[in-house]
């Protein structure tokens, strides 16, 4: 199935197939917040979303190897999203810390 996608101007692009949209989310032109709309669909979706709606269900009976190499194609978008939630976590922390240090150095500096 091919995907329009919302560039960076917020220009409609495309269509383009699934596996191009992973490429371009690996490389940083796309986030899984994008807008994608499937050829033919009348409404607009997160690439999240289809995504995680594209996935393939695991098959008994696939070979080990197999089922590895796929978790390793899929495991891109959740990567890409888990980075983002660290440093989001981690940039609230530091800057938290920052504000603890400068607030204790205004106490000390005022006593």
């Amino acid at each position: 199935m091919k995907y329009y996608y919302a560039n960076s101007q917020n220009q409609p692009t495309g269509p383009v197939e699934l596996v191009a949209l992973r490429e371009m989310l690996a490389s940083g032109l796309v986030t899984p917040m994008t807008n994608v709309l499937a050829e033919g669909s009348q409404s607009w979706t997160s690439l999240s979303s289809v995504l995680k709606a594209t996935q393939p269900v695991a098959t008994p009976g696939l070979a080990e190897g197999a089922g590895i190499a796929a978790q390793k194609t899929l495991a891109a978008p959740t990567l890409v999203a888990d980075l983002v939630g660290r440093f989001i976590d981690w940039q609230r922390r530091t800057v938290s810390a920052e504000r603890c240090a400068t607030h204790t150095v205004l106490i000390e500096n005022s006593v």
